[in-house]
């Protein structure tokens, strides 16, 4: 009967072998994301599956511990050599070594690691569209089923998926306005510009909604033969300037100008933040009583009229854009090129 070596060194062995595949993977990507700062993971949420597949090692472990008090009974009768002659403890857990090896670095593909950017330039038949989106403080009044501002964020997402073709450019305004993202055919690039709008970053407050029209007029591009489209999102409280006359200026000019009202008639208090941002009750006038903001829809109709374009109003959670979209897609299309940036091919999986 030959002697059987303890089952302790293939387990330290198995758990070496895992500790050494898990060091080899963390430096390897620590190193080549050092070298390549623009190695991603295309599919980063599937990440967790790679640490999954370590609880196979755990189940090895169980499984050769429970075999290794099978053979050792057989041993003790006397059987081994008869039911396993030149067995080897460790032939199952270098087998198993390699099965997990080849899961591991077939989850690695699975992840899709991708590296480096490019300039292209893109060419497609569109309008240039420039969208204005109110950013005052009346626009956190929660009026229209959700936070004003958050609609109107909606709105534009749902305005940008909806154009094929066009660039879409995007002024944010309160007292001031100013261009946030120029004219692109990535949308993907407008909605990161998008997600970090907040009331806080023009710091001038107040609603000058014909500034904002001005500046969506000096964002277009002079070169450009595309019809130039604006839309405006606002609760239409204008304090500071004529909207109309900055709506038939952009009218006699070429452009078409859109407004969505982006609140209600009998309108809701304005809520006030404390330093950290947390709710601390409502802003309130001279005499202590909550300021109420309504939406003016009769100057934003004014304004659209002025404009040669369109008004909408939101209505419980949702803006109704077929007029906008019917409205451009009856402009003549012009040939627009844009240069954006696009993704190499992917190192492993298409």
């Amino acid at each position: 009967m030959k002697t059987w070596a303890s089952l302790r060194p293939v387990l330290g062995l198995l758990l070496f072998l895992e500790l050494l595949l898990w060091m080899s993977v963390l430096a390897g990507w620590f190193t080549a994301t050092a070298l390549v700062p623009s190695l991603t993971l295309h599919r980063m949420e599937l990440a967790p599956v790679l640490v999954v597949t370590a609880l196979l090692t755990l189940l090895m472990l169980g499984h050769l511990r429970w075999r290794h008090k099978v053979i050792r009974s057989l041993a003790d009768a006397g059987q081994i050599d008869s039911v396993l002659p030149g067995y080897r403890m460790f032939v199952p857990a270098w087998k198993f070594f390699l099965l997990r090896m080849a899961l591991a670095f077939l989850v690695i593909a699975w992840l899709d690691p991708k590296m480096g950017s490019r300039l292209q330039e893109v060419e497609s038949e569109g309008v240039d569209m420039m969208v204005a989106l109110d950013v005052s403080n009346s626009m956190m009044t929660e009026d229209v089923g959700m936070v004003r501002l958050d609609l109107a964020k909606r709105t534009i997402k749902r305005l940008a998926a909806s154009t094929s073709g066009d660039r879409l450019g995007l002024v944010v305004f309160a007292g001031e306005a100013y261009v946030q993202c120029p004219l692109t055919t990535d949308v993907d690039a407008l909605d990161l510009f998008l997600e970090s709008v907040n009331p806080g970053m023009v710091p001038t407050q107040g609603t000058a909604v014909g500034r904002a029209v001005e500046a969506c007029w000096q964002g277009f591009d002079d070169g450009s033969e595309a019809s130039r489209v604006v839309v405006v999102l606002t609760d239409g409280e204008n304090h500071e300037d004529d909207v109309v006359a900055a709506s038939r200026s952009v009218n006699q000019d070429g452009g078409s100008l859109h407004f969505i009202g982006v609140a209600t008639l009998d309108g809701a208090p304005i809520p006030a933040f404390d330093s950290r941002g947390r709710p601390s009750g409502f802003r309130t006038d001279a005499s202590g009583q909550p300021v109420v903001s309504r939406l003016d829809e009769a100057t934003l109709l004014e304004a659209a009229q002025a404009g040669g374009g369109t008004y909408t109003r939101a209505s419980s959670g949702f803006v109704e854009l077929s007029p906008i979209l019917q409205f451009k897609d009856d402009l003549e299309q012009a040939r627009i090129s844009s240069v954006s940036y696009v993704d190499y091919e992917h190192l492993l999986m298409p």
